[in-house]
């Protein structure tokens, strides 16, 4: 197995895809076509490949690692009779061969988390890189089974100000209806705020446990020095920095896409523009602890505003 693969984790809006693509510009780094989400949907695929010592089971699993790593979970429908997962494989440079190949060491594994990495270190060293990274914001709540399988991993946890988190969900949901994501569900600011302190807690039992191997990142800190900040990022990781690591072409996965070269600090605070007061005040109220712990100074909130709190409450679900 190839050395510390890394994982990027943080609840959803808070930067994952960003911090991705930074990373990936890196020459040593091996990157996914999407979130292969794979710890996160573990039960599901234990389900959908019950037996892994059944050689056509295990090969239908490697496949559909594949399939999940080139293109992302959401757009895998395995059993779906209308896609061909030869197919899309195939599409994406991979042939029977790589398969086969990657059979070889997979038959001396055959465990579930397992056999992710022996799939990306061949993906890897196939692409001439010498590390991968595997980024899905719902690892945040999975670090203590992933560090286990992967005791030389390191993770970048991004945290970011859960106003603007917020702020972001509101809009996707917004536009969109539902809106699923680590929690899913309408936009519900108790409840998404509850979410959000969650997966900080999260990150920081898991960071306690295994100091080492995580390190926090706030959002705000990285778009505002980011290369200080992707240098710090880089020390950890034990890699190059490299100046094309400041260029990415970011697209804000959020509804308001914002796309082009570079890094840029217009999302931070965004929340001043979208949120409703009465949403904010209660999530400063919900979240207070790890707001002022993380440094996001708090609002003072008109009484007009606080007195819609208990309304809001009684409509969350």
């Amino acid at each position: 197995m190839l050395s510390s693969p890394i994982f990027i984790a943080g609840y959803m809006h808070s930067g994952t895809t960003l911090a991705q693509q930074v990373i990936g510009r890196n020459d040593q780094m091996f990157t996914s076509g999407g979130e292969t989400r794979h710890f996160s949907h573990l039960d599901v695929v234990e389900r959908k490949f019950p037996d892994l010592n059944d050689e056509k089971i295990l090969t239908e699993y490697i496949t559909y690692l594949l399939q999940v790593i080139c293109t992302g979970y959401n757009r895998v429908h395995y059993g779906d009779p209308k896609q061909d997962p030869l197919e899309v494989i195939k599409s994406c440079g991979i042939t029977e061969d790589d398969i086969n190949n990657i059979l070889v060491e997979a038959r001396n594994k055959r465990e579930y988390p397992a056999l992710l990495g022996v799939v990306y270190d061949y993906l890897t060293l196939k692409d001439g890189k010498k590390r991968w990274v595997d980024k899905a914001p719902s690892y945040i709540m999975y670090l203590n089974n992933i560090l286990a399988m992967y005791p030389n991993a390191r993770v970048i946890d991004l945290v970011r100000d859960p106003r603007d988190v917020l702020a972001s969900k509101w809009s996707r949901s917004k536009g969109q209806g539902n809106y699923i994501g680590l929690y899913e569900g309408k936009y519900d600011p108790v409840c998404d705020t509850m979410a959000w302190r969650a997966a900080v807690r999260a990150g920081d039992s898991a960071r306690a446990r295994y100091p080492d191997n995580i390190l926090r990142v706030r959002y705000e800190d990285l778009v505002s020095e980011p290369k200080q900040e992707i240098m710090r990022i880089c020390k950890f990781l034990d890699i190059e920095y490299e100046d094309k690591m400041l260029s990415v072409e970011w697209i804000n996965t959020s509804a308001d896409l914002q796309s082009g070269a570079g890094i840029g600090t217009n999302a931070i605070g965004k929340w001043r523009k979208k949120l409703p007061l009465a949403d904010v005040f209660i999530c400063q109220q919900l979240a207070k602890e790890e707001m002022l712990e993380y440094k996001y100074e708090l609002e003072t909130i008109p009484a007009s505003d606080r007195l819609k709190a208990p309304i809001i409450l009684g409509r969350s679900s």
